[in-house]
């Protein structure tokens, strides 16, 4: 056959399919009891996972195959263009063991590919990273993933020399980068999020993504499925027990309708007409605070004002993980009207 600067194209296509099929797999095994799969769950999967992977793998050869097509043959045959073909090469192989080592903690972590969530660490970058890095051996995953890459390259490096060796008229790549450049718009026009929703097993539709694709899509729509994420009653049951908690004597809801919870409230005393701060710390655990039994002396203004406020020492945020790194304060001090809630 002959030579092909696009033959780097091929071989990386087949070099990122076989990554996302380990990777699936991987993810699957981890699974395994969640997804309790047949054999068409299976196959279904991995081949509706093909597609997305396919697309993926479409949109980001775009620059490539731009470059492919249009670098005159003289810089191409460059021995220094071929150091850099090379060191893009390889850093492309590093970048993929780091989405796939991300993919990994990802979905121990939440079991589902990149989501929202994974935006948001990009956010909060030094809040996640400094995390990470007192969470995990990242010294040793980052040697670990620079050895594993070495050994990927190996069997690109031919294919990469080869066509660093290829000689082809500008007409003829012309041509070739054109009907590559329209599978990006086929991907376009027909992947869709609803495509990989093949299963009720919300396992199964995760495992039938792609982790990069995810995210790109995280990033565009914005939003986290909160009927996804978090566990719900029914609304007749919600709205009863909402309002079983909220009911008072000096109380009285002046709509039935389901989640209006609207009050009319009387007091027989004097109205109270207090200042009200909101106290907010980010990653702050009770934990710190010397009111929870912590010696270290960390908060001391903070312990001060509670034992001037009104403290309520029992509040729980509805998230699981801002409950055990967030410290919302509210408390009622008698003299200026401050207050704050601690979460435990």
């Amino acid at each position: 056959m002959k030579s092909s600067r696009f033959q780097l194209v091929l071989g990386f296509y087949i070099f990122w399919i076989f990554l996302f099929f380990l990777t699936r797999l991987a993810l699957l095994l981890m699974s395994w009891s969640d997804v309790t799969p047949t054999t068409h769950d299976i196959f279904e999967l991995f081949s509706t996972g093909l597609l997305f992977d396919s697309g993926f793998i479409a949109y980001a050869m775009i620059f490539p195959i731009i470059y492919l097509g249009l670098l005159p043959q003289k810089i191409w045959c460059h021995r220094w263009h071929g150091y850099w073909v090379k060191g893009v090469a390889f850093s492309t192989i590093y970048g993929a063991c780091f989405i796939t080592v991300a993919e990994y903690f990802f979905w121990e972590e939440f079991s589902v590919r990149f989501n929202f969530i994974s935006i948001d660490y990009l956010i909060y970058r030094r809040e996640v990273t400094d995390n990470i890095l007192q969470s995990y051996p990242v010294v040793l995953i980052f040697s670990g993933m620079f050895f594993v890459s070495l050994l990927l390259y190996q069997p690109l490096s031919r294919v990469i020399q080869r066509a660093l060796l290829s000689k082809e008229e500008f007409s003829r790549r012309c041509i070739v980068a054109v009907v590559l450049l329209l599978l990006p718009l086929v991907g376009f026009l027909s992947l869709t999020q609803d495509l990989r929703k093949i299963s009720e097993n919300t396992y199964v539709n995760e495992l039938a993504s792609n982790g990069p694709y995810q995210f790109v899509a995280a990033f565009r729509n914005n939003e986290l499925d909160y009927q996804q994420f978090y566990a719900l009653l029914p609304e007749h049951e919600a709205d009863t027990l909402i309002r079983q908690e909220l009911a008072e004597p000096n109380r009285r809801f002046i709509s039935q309708d389901s989640f209006d919870i609207r009050r009319e409230i009387t007091h027989s005393g004097a109205e109270k007409r207090s200042n009200i701060i909101l106290i907010t710390v980010e990653s702050l655990s009770s934990d710190f605070l010397g009111y929870f039994g912590n010696n270290q002396q960390l908060t001391p203004n903070l312990d001060a004002l509670i034992e001037k406020s009104f403290f309520f020492d029992n509040f729980y945020a509805t998230s699981g993980q801002c409950s055990r790194h967030c410290l919302i304060g509210l408390a009622l001090l008698k003299d200026i009207g401050r207050c704050w809630i601690s979460s435990r």
